[in-house]
């Protein structure tokens, strides 16, 4: 966690960033980490940015949500960690999703694995940065969150985006009926116990689909099975949820 603050004092002294196009932008942002020293650090190193001004500062979710509550000051983005004590930045995304549908989120995290990805997707973030991340990654992602509806990360891309010759595949049906259901419903929270109960199948069934879809598409984990389907069109963000096309 220590890397993005150390790292990008140095960045913030001696590099040109993308943020020299936006000179006259400005970026209004609020941050949501419970370790105080990465929290000012991330502050101090944003506000040294032209076009980033942190306009609100919360150790939790329920604090962060209350101080836009009682604010005029307009925000365009949250970063929020997602392990917040009292509410977590799972819930503190919902709600914020829900109340200030106009801010943007991007998450920030310790952990990659499937299932936090998939939540955060579900629940409405914009974007997932690792805190190990390069600070040229971080400036990047805030200022294509705050252009775009939904900006999939370096990370997300390297380790998570299927090959275009996949989207190929699909479209020359190697995928069975049965497989295209498993993959929609791989984009939901359901456990693969629950999605063989949901497809009446047995659970050996649903992990002979897994690997048959993995097999045809190249791909090797569930978030893969997820971007895959966002990116050919097999579930969609509508009403900030995931919804079956």
């Amino acid at each position: 966690m220590i890397n993005i603050i150390w790292s990008a004092f140095c960045f913030a002294k001696g590099n040109n960033t993308k943020e020299e196009m936006y000179e006259n932008l400005k970026i209004r942002l609020a941050l949501a980490d419970d370790h105080r020293l990465i929290r000012e650090g991330i502050i101090q190193l944003l506000n040294l940015q032209g076009c980033f001004e942190v306009a609100i500062s919360a150790s939790d979710g329920v604090e962060l949500l209350t101080l836009l509550k009682n604010t005029t000051i307009s925000v365009d983005i949250c970063i929020i960690d997602i392990n917040l004590p009292n509410l977590n930045g799972y819930e503190t995304i919902k709600e914020l999703n829900q109340d200030w549908p106009k801010i943007k989120t991007i998450a920030l995290s310790m952990h990659n694995d499937d299932f936090s990805v998939i939540k955060m997707l579900k629940n409405g973030v914009k974007a997932f940065l690792l805190k190990d991340c390069h600070p040229d990654d971080l400036f990047n992602t805030i200022i294509n969150v705050y252009e775009q509806d939904f900006f999939p990360s370096e990370w997300i891309l390297q380790n998570f985006s299927p090959a275009k010759k996949n989207i190929v595949r699909l479209k020359n049906n190697i995928l069975t009926e049965h497989e295209e259901e498993f993959i929609k419903l791989c984009c939901t929270e359901l456990t693969y116990k629950e999605i063989a109960a949901k497809m009446n199948i047995g659970r050996r069934t649903i992990d002979n689909y897994r690997d048959s879809v993995f097999l045809k598409l190249e791909l090797s984990s569930r978030v893969e099975i997820v971007i895959f389907a966002l990116r050919v069109g097999l579930v969609s963000f509508k009403n900030k949820q995931f919804k079956t096309n």
